[in-house]
């Protein structure tokens, strides 16, 4: 799936590796320093959709489009959402990324010294393109 495609499915998206993160989408867990965190369904697709466009820069409409089904959102809505992006990385001994804001066009996932982020993913993941069934009420909580 690329950043570019509109819709997905996060049921169906394969797990994959983010640098030392395990990101399970289907789960809406991620897994980093033997530790199991869940994620948020909409922080999960922002994750994803950021890290399949492969240091791509990725605006907000297409987040929008992507992970809201294309509904009217707020900016609000959306920069929380990359707050908890960001605060997945910062509670982290090693942070495995950086999301980088590039002002009036969108946000880049950056592994540490901003170079692009190669992302690891199984075959099927690259198949994927249905629409996402997000619940935007859950936590994100650590469990160890």
């Amino acid at each position: 799936m690329s950043a570019r495609s509109s819709r997905f499915d996060l049921a169906q998206e394969a797990d994959f590796d983010l640098g030392a993160l395990r990101v399970s989408p289907s789960a809406c867990r991620v897994f980093a320093e033997g530790r199991e965190i869940r994620v948020e369904a909409q922080t999960m697709a922002v994750l994803v959709v950021l890290a399949r466009a492969s240091g791509a820069t990725v605006s907000r409409a297409q987040l929008a489009e992507s992970c809201w089904q294309g509904r009217i959102v707020s900016d609000d809505a959306i920069t929380r959402t990359i707050g908890k992006v960001r605060a997945l990385a910062r509670g982290l001994a090693t942070s495995p990324f950086t999301l980088e804001t590039l002002p009036k066009v969108g946000y880049r996932l950056t592994q540490g010294a901003g170079a692009p982020f190669l992302v690891s993913v199984d075959a099927a993941a690259s198949t994927a393109s249905h629409v996402l069934a997000a619940e935007p009420a859950l936590d994100m909580k650590r469990r160890s």
